[in-house]
């Protein structure tokens, strides 16, 4: 017997009469059968969009029907008016003549309005969000999770992590589940990237705070910006500074510096330390060159106490968002304490000394976060006096801002236990392997509390209880293999289920907040061959001078690609040899400015020295001085720096237009020609961990033809 279904029709307006505009989800409210004709109807929710008259009409099979089971089921029918608050209930659709319009089938039940949007399942209890087996809440399709998302960590988001490339790694995991291409996925990790340390190549705080760009001229509404954050941190805090400085307060100082990054990446606006909004007493100087610790470029310190006080004025649209003051961590005994006041009546006071042990040599984060002030504090103030200073100490100021009241979604992820074979790759961290399991669990445990200070818009996922110290899930004992990385990749789509967007305006405010997602290209690449930037022809060639630094720009687009070898073409051979640095920059979120270095492939061998020979000057295959790296899709820039100019020796070099460059002159109007970025006077020793800051005035239309071995799988 086929199912008897009817026809449902509807008519939605505004108070005014005018069509309203939205969707009606039908879903049975359990799995249904009907064993005569051997179908089963699975509990799926039947879309229906209001057309332009604000009218639906949709076909359901009936709820009377005798074959289908089991009796006496009924539709959740959930309204999702736009602008009006979500509204669910239940009824049945009788068998009969013609159509049967909704405003005449009564509702069965009023079930509760949940405090977000969201679809009920069978086996939950609606009371508020729906709780699913995991812990996790279902959120409703029509707000999807979020559409871009950054991940900041350490191995397992970096490289091929343990699987055997990097599309097997947890966060490409994610990243496929979500349903997100590469243009909307940054992903920042950095092979042992302990969050505490500064320096943005390093991967830690450094990179997070150099890299999260947030307004600092955006006016209230105070929205959420950037899209999902993934951060995965912790082992290498703890098995490399842990283990030779103490456990206990690099735990603190790792729990300071989490409180940093998640309040920073929930931030609408910020204010740097050269902000009108701060008023800074004679005691304060700014400090330059501060980029590898701070939010900008500069910050201010102070060195005595005297006059030593800033002011921190609120804007005249403040709403009561959080707020978050920034100081910088001293290792030591080296920082001083700073006290609260002013009109805004916050109080209290917070040290900046010794947050980790002197022999770290790194500074570090610490915030203030202030939770407790409402819009009618508009305009007042808070002002920090430094009231102690250790001998010789310095409190340094970096930032203030405000976090979002639709504050975008933040993953935390645990740290996993480690098998005997994982622990022993990090040399100085000594004990039984139940004191070092013993000292994660205390980890963990402080990040749980620090996550619970925020609202629900931040998660954990709980990759320790996804990996379990399972050898079967690890490549070596410390990385994921591609089964242990599926295992975390579910855990950290269970958190996101778990998301609870605030109340203030609604779901999407929060779970898809405005985010700097790009379009797409392909640039492809066969395997084994070698690529330089594009170009339009060879230009003249070039003499090596000293100090000169090139960038040039390639483009990844595959998923599966990796950059064996790096090399150099030499034009004529010359009789004594020039010797070069090169290495490889990241464009994470291809803004045209070279980032964070991913690798130089000279930085243990020391100098690369040129052969002799016109052709391909290659860097070795393996050992010393070679270059190997997965790399994501996405914008690089080759980096070369002329250490020594040899004799005689010249470079070819290519001639413009590149798509990664300027290209038009401001000075004329004139086009601007080029292949790359030429910078002079740059020295002769590493190369910087964070590129050098480039302009339209710097495009070179002939730059040494440098390139990279591609291999595809």
């Amino acid at each position: 017997m086929p199912l008897t279904t009817r026809t449902v029709t509807a008519t939605y307006q505004r108070a005014d009469s005018t069509p309203a505009a939205g969707e009606v989800l039908f879903r049975p409210n359990v799995a249904l059968a009907s064993p005569a004709d051997d179908v089963l109807v699975a509990p799926i929710g039947v879309r229906a969009v209001l057309d332009a008259g604000g009218a639906l009409s949709v076909t359901l099979a009936c709820t009377d029907n005798a074959a289908i089971t089991p009796a006496g089921w009924a539709y959740v029918v959930t309204e999702k008016i736009t602008g009006a608050p979500t509204r669910t209930y239940l009824v049945n659709v009788p068998s009969g003549v013609g159509a049967v319009n909704l405003a005449d089938l009564a509702p069965l039940q009023q079930t509760p309005t949940p405090v977000v949007q969201y679809v009920q399942t069978a086996g939950g209890v609606m009371t508020g969000p729906l709780i699913l087996a995991d812990g996790s809440s279902a959120i409703s399709a029509a707000h999807p999770i979020f559409g871009m998302g950054t991940v900041h960590s350490h191995s397992y988001g970096a490289g091929a992590g343990g699987a055997f490339d990097q599309t097997g790694r947890f966060d490409a995991i994610v990243r496929l589940a979500l349903g997100i291409d590469h243009t909307g996925w940054r992903a920042r990790g950095v092979i042992g990237a302990q969050l505490v340390r500064e320096g943005r190549a390093h991967g830690g705080f450094g990179r997070i705070f150099q890299e999260i760009l947030r307004s600092t001229t955006r006016p209230g509404p105070y929205t959420g910006d950037g899209g999902g954050l993934i951060m995965c941190y912790g082992i290498n805090d703890l098995g490399v500074l842990g283990a030779t400085l103490g456990m206990a307060q690099v735990r603190a100082a790792f729990v300071q510096v989490m409180r940093a990054c998640i309040s920073l990446w929930r931030a609408s606006k910020v204010f740097d330390d050269t902000s009108p909004t701060i008023a800074y007493g004679s005691g304060f100087t700014q400090v330059s060159n501060t980029s590898e610790w701070s939010y900008g470029t500069t910050t201010r310190d102070a060195t005595a106490l005297a006059n030593a006080n800033f002011t921190i004025t609120l804007p005249n649209d403040y709403a009561g968002e959080p707020i978050a003051i920034c100081l910088n961590g001293a290792t030591g005994a080296t920082g001083g304490t700073v006290t609260w006041s002013g009109t805004a009546g916050v109080s209290g006071s917070v040290s900046t000394s010794n947050i980790l042990p002197a022999g770290a040599a790194t500074h570090t984060k610490i915030v203030q976060r202030i939770t407790s002030l409402t819009a009618a504090n508009a305009g007042q103030t808070i002002v920090g006096t430094v009231t102690q200073l250790d001998a010789g100490g310095t409190v340094s100021l970096d930032a203030w801002w405000l976090e979002s009241k639709t504050p975008p979604p933040v993953i935390v992820c645990d740290i996993p236990r480690l098998t005997a074979a994982g622990y022993a790759q990090y040399a100085g961290w000594l004990g039984t392997e139940a004191a070092k399991d013993a000292d994660i669990v205390a980890t963990n445990d402080a990040i749980k509390t620090l996550v619970a200070e925020f609202d629900g818009m931040v998660q954990i996922a709980g990759l320790d209880s996804a990996l379990s110290k399972q050898a079967n899930l690890y490549l070596d004992g410390l990385h994921p293999n591609e089964w242990g990385a599926s295992k975390c990749a579910d855990q950290v789509l269970a958190a996101i289920r778990r998301l609870v967007p605030t109340t203030f305006i609604g779901g999407p405010a929060s779970i898809n907040v405005p985010a700097p997602r790009g379009g797409s290209m392909v640039r492809p690449h066969l395997h084994a061959a070698w690529y330089t930037a594009e170009a339009r022809a060879e230009g003249p060639v070039y003499p090596p001078v000293v100090g000169d630094m090139f960038l040039l720009p390639i483009m990844v687009t595959g998923g599966r690609e990796r950059a064996t070898r790096i090399g150099l073409s030499v034009f004529d051979a010359g009789t004594v040899s020039p010797a070069i640095r090169w290495g490889l920059y990241d464009d994470v979120g291809q803004t045209g400015q070279p980032g964070a270095l991913i690798a130089e492939a000279t930085s243990a061998s020391g100098p690369f020295t040129v052969p002799l020979a016109a052709g391909l000057a290659m860097c070795p295959a393996s050992g010393p001085g070679s270059f190997f790296r997965y790399l994501d899709p996405g914008l690089y820039w080759m980096a070369l720096k002329v250490v020594t100019p040899g004799t005689g020796q010249t470079w070819r070099t290519i001639a413009g237009t590149s798509p990664a460059l300027p290209n038009v002159r401001a000075s004329d109007g004139a086009l601007a020609v080029g292949t790359g970025f030429k910078l002079g006077s740059q020295g002769t020793g590493a190369l910087p961990g964070a590129a050098p800051t480039v302009a339209a005035p710097l495009v070179a239309d002939a730059v040494p033809m440098m390139c990279v071995q591609m291999l595809v799988r």
